[in-house]
């Protein structure tokens, strides 16, 4: 939560509107990182990918174990921000006012699928 701090410290007029807005830093800094290792899943799939095309008999069917499992941890770890997610697009809570914008200016940058 440091970092949701730091960003209201440098431009607290951000969050001033009310509590929906520092909802959205929150989800910034909850899901900003996951982009980070959904990037290092990619590569480390493609990766795997190259070295099965280039010599399959080499290739470990542990590491592909591993991707498998690092991809399904990713995608359960999503769980709770989709969950959390589709109630603010349902506005579900009176705490999301029509002034935070639209659905998709608030779920815009967060990476899930329903």
């Amino acid at each position: 939560m440091r970092r949701v701090e730091e960003v209201v410290a440098l431009d607290p007029r951000s969050v001033q509107p009310g509590p929906d807005y520092l909802l959205h830093a929150i989800m910034d800094y909850i899901v900003d990182p996951k982009f980070t290792a959904i990037e290092a899943e990619q590569d480390a799939i493609d990766t795997a990918e190259e070295e099965i095309l280039r010599e399959p008999s080499t290739y470990s069917p542990e590491t592909l174990m591993r991707l498998r499992r690092d991809l399904l941890t990713l995608r359960k770890s999503l769980f709770h921000e989709r969950e959390f997610l589709v109630k603010v697009c349902r506005r579900d809570s009176h705490y999301i006012s029509e002034k935070a914008g639209s659905v998709s200016q608030v779920t815009s940058d967060v990476p899930f699928v329903l």
